[in-house]
């Protein structure tokens, strides 16, 4: 029964006591609004949030999704291990809340296959037909709405969820005049869409020509997905001005005893072990305090650290460091190793005192557009130590054989030597003229030049780096041009350009001629 202050309260408002229940739902709403994300997940879907602690991670994921309706044009990327639950909370529980409360008129949610996407929200869809603790909070909000379907869900309040899979026309599509609100970008790819780079451009045109301008100034994005590539949208997309990225790794101190790891790895891929698990489990059991030393996993309840190393042990160190630490991954069957490159002195920042040879190549091109090649332009140090120290220029603008004459007059190379198999005999009367106007000027440069028609395949020639690379003898300068010079190497032969590599290889070549 209600107090005599209640009456009095319920008698202001014109209210009588019979009418609390009818108030209820609406005051169970009102609480459940003021929650915090983790609050509100373990409040209505304990069967997805109720089974572990939260790790380190979904405290930030908590924090980021915090009224993050009221803050509108954000834009965040995250990369995080395989089975951390991201899309358990961003691509589940944070949707479903935003539409049950009103919060986003139209989310739209990206996978990278209308059938992902469309399981997505099947999962949405049956906790608003099927979970009585949203009914009895959002009666109305969980009735289905005029559109309810496999790919499209039209609640009673309004709001629209609808789903996407990557390459499906986004762009245009409204709930009545509301653009799309909150636009979540999950696993857009899979491994079969990273392998190629005419797949990787394909799906970040996508993203960016279609997706992006789908939404307004006040729509909110979000990226979830594992870092299978440089060039793969959730990766890129961190990138861009005006998004925050971050990256989550599952691993976030190694074992001190790698040896005993090496071992347990050894047992557990024992092809002529018939129980190789259980023998790679016993042995971590008998060395469990010496195998744990000094590790750090991000989710111990979930993930302790001899559960991970058996996933990188079926994986391979390689895939682990993809889906696990957040490291991009490089093609199938690409020619070197990503260790070569991931060496703490693979980039330098200042060139070395003791340079005993510096020469400088050209590998023209006349094209201005995105997809056309880069002219490249390298700069190539001999240190006395016998250590090749290289810097790269790529360039899609014209006056190539201009810039590379101001190249050369800071670089002061030995030699300059150009590639002019598509020049049309081009480059010597060009740089011939531009020279007699330096010296006309008063800026002469002193330079020599070569031109050479290469005839062996490029395959080959770029193939000559390979003793350098192996010994660790080839630095990159850490500039913008030298960062995409390492990332074509990394790339090679499967990139989408390698006139970094070529020109860095004719470099090389014509240094080996000069000083041996």
């Amino acid at each position: 029964m209600p107090s005599s202050l209640d009456s009095a309260l319920f008698a202001a408002l014109g209210l009588r006591a019979k009418d609390l229940p009818l108030l209820e739902p609406d005051l169970e709403r009102w609480d459940a609004s003021t929650l915090t994300p983790a609050q509100w997940n373990a409040r209505f879907l304990p069967h997805y949030f109720g089974t572990y602690p939260p790790a380190l991670l979904h405290r930030d994921f908590d924090a980021d999704l915090h009224n993050l309706h009221l803050a509108r044009g954000t834009r965040r990327s995250i990369i995080a291990p395989r089975g951390a639950a991201k899309s358990t909370w961003k691509t589940l529980a944070y949707p479903l809340r935003c539409a049950l409360e009103g919060w986003e008129p139209y989310v739209a949610i990206l996978s990278d296959c209308s059938t992902q996407a469309n399981n997505q929200l099947r999962h949405i869809r049956l906790e608003l037909e099927t979970n009585q603790r949203l009914a009895s909070v959002y009666r109305t909000a969980c009735a289905p709405g005029a559109e309810w379907n496999e790919s499209k869900l039209r609640l009673k309040n309004g709001a629209v969820i609808e789903a996407f899979g990557t390459g499906k026309k986004i762009r245009g599509h409204r709930n009545r005049s509301a653009r799309p609100s909150l636009i979540i970008f999950d696993d857009v790819q899979s491994n079969a869409d990273i392998r190629s780079a005419e797949l990787r451009q394909h799906a970040w045109d996508w993203a960016t020509r279609d997706v992006l301008p789908a939404g307004d100034e006040r729509t909110n994005y979000l990226a979830v997905g594992s870092a299978l590539h440089r060039e793969s949208v959730a990766v890129r997309l961190g990138q861009l001005a005006g998004w925050t990225g971050r990256t989550y790794r599952a691993v976030l101190s190694w074992p001190e005893r790698a040896d005993l790891w090496d071992e347990f790895e050894r047992l557990a891929t024992n092809l002529a072990d018939g129980n190789k698990l259980e023998t790679a489990r016993a042995f971590y059991a008998r060395n469990k305090p010496e195998m744990d030393r000094g590790a750090e996993v991000y989710w111990p309840d979930r993930f302790p650290i001899v559960e991970l190393m058996l996933k990188r042990a079926e994986v391979g160190a390689t895939a682990f460091e993809s889906e696990y630490q957040g490291v991009p991954g490089v093609p199938e069957g690409a020619e070197w190793p990503a260790e070569y490159f991931d060496r703490t002195d693979f980039f330098f920042d200042s060139w070395p005192a003791d340079l005993v040879f510096k020469i400088q190549s050209l590998d023209p091109s006349k094209g201005t557009s995105e997809k056309s090649d880069y002219q490249a332009h390298v700069l190539l140090g001999l240190s006395q130590f016998g250590t090749l120290f290289a810097d790269c220029e790529l360039r899609r603008e014209s006056g190539w054989v201009e810039r590379a004459i101001d190249i050369a007059a800071a670089w002061r190379p030995e030699e300059l030597i150009a590639e002019v198999n598509n020049t049309m005999g081009l480059f010597t009367p060009a740089a011939e003229q531009l020279l007699r106007e330096r010296h006309t000027q008063g800026r002469p440069v002193a330079l020599k030049y070569t031109e050479t028609i290469v005839s062996r395949p490029k395959p080959v020639r770029i193939r000559a780096l390979n003793d350098y690379l192996r010994r660790g003898q080839l630095r990159v300068k850490n500039t913008p041009g030298g960062r995409l010079l390492a990332e074509q190497l990394r790339d090679f032969p499967h990139g989408a350009h390698d006139d970094g590599p070529d020109a860095l290889a004719t470099a090389v070549l014509r240094m080996q001629e000069l000083v041996t």
